[in-house]
């Protein structure tokens, strides 16, 4: 039972995370080409790679200068993400105006991120 609902989450959570790819203007691998500005909205410390609880292979890395490295299945994926009104938002380009926030919690080294009232926990790595 508790092996179908983990599994159940990691496909919703890779469904979410991926779907960036099909956002009009969407534009591969621009990190390295963009002046990526710093991220300053990091009130809580969120900055750090995140590791999915019970899944080691699928991480969320949110990096100082705003850009975030998200994977799951596959290679991983680079977007970009900020805090608004105490959600983490995320988005796939810096020019994109489509983006999606979604409810966090931080207690010590766990995140927790709500999606559609789906709690999907996060490990902080040990450096």
């Amino acid at each position: 039972m508790q092996s179908k609902h983990a599994l159940i989450i990691l496909l919703f959570s890779i469904t979410i995370f991926t779907s960036f790819k099909n956002i009009p203007g969407y534009q591969e691998s621009t990190l390295k080409s963009e002046n990526v500005t710093p991220n300053s909205n990091d009130p809580d410390g969120l900055v750090g790679k995140w590791m999915m609880e019970g899944d080691p292979e699928t991480y969320i890395d949110l990096r100082s200068n705003g850009a975030v490295i998200e994977k799951s299945i596959g290679e991983p994926l680079e977007r970009y993400w900020s805090i608004k009104e105490k959600k983490l938002c995320l988005k796939a380009s810096l020019a994109s105006d489509s983006e999606v926030c979604i409810e966090y919690v931080l207690e010590q080294d766990i995140l927790t991120l709500t999606i559609n009232k789906m709690r999907l926990q996060y490990i902080r790595a040990k450096k």
